[in-house]
């Protein structure tokens, strides 16, 4: 993954990087990523995470590297099937068989999180809004059925059902292929609102 700055900037100057931002930029250049020495991360209430140009900053040249991230930092369907054992699944063949790949990559993420500490991706998931802070994340489909009663006769009602039903349809899937798979443990722990997460 690379990002390059555009030809034109509206990077906005940024607060020096703390805690969850500090912590996933660590881990991630100490295994081999790299971010442009006059970029922050800033952490903000309002829209999270973003990349912004250090206030002293000389300027980035147009289509300099910003940001690099080797594909074995992922969280990907590439590595929840590949060939690193620590990332992939061992019964990935019954997954590649049942589910498609952004399912198998949502059971990989899912499956991050439920390792808590011991996740390689541990810095990472935390960056993330967290599924027991519902609010930083749910979009209308994922919505209780109040919140969705706001939404009748809207175009976005249409798209929020059709979007419910392909997920109940992806969950139930998912869980078949667990079973087929025995595995109990990851089974029982993925529920359908971690997997909407």
């Amino acid at each position: 993954l690379e990002i390059l700055k555009p030809q034109t900037s509206h990077l906005t100057t940024a607060n020096k990087m703390h805690g969850k931002a500090a912590r996933l930029v660590a881990w991630a250049l100490t295994r081999g990523a790299y971010l442009h020495p006059s970029i922050d991360i800033d952490d903000d209430p309002n829209t999270g995470l973003s990349f912004c140009v250090k206030p002293t900053a000389p300027a980035i040249a147009a289509n300099e590297p910003i940001v690099r991230v080797p594909s074995n930092l992922t969280l990907s369907f590439a590595n929840a099937v590949g060939n690193i054992p620590r990332y992939a699944f061992d019964y990935k063949d019954i997954l590649l068989k049942r589910l498609p790949p952004h399912v198998i990559g949502r059971l990989l993420l899912v499956r991050e999180y439920l390792r808590d500490e011991s996740s390689f991706w541990r810095a990472y998931m935390i960056a993330l809004p967290l599924p027991e802070y519902d609010d930083s994340w749910k979009v209308p489909p994922f919505w209780t059925d109040g919140e969705r009663a706001r939404l009748k006769g809207t175009n976005l009602e249409t798209g929020a059902q059709t979007i419910i039903d392909t997920v109940k349809r992806e969950y139930e899937d998912l869980q078949e292929a667990l079973k087929e798979a025995g595995d109990e443990w990851l089974r029982e722990r993925v529920t359908y609102d971690l997997y909407c997460w």
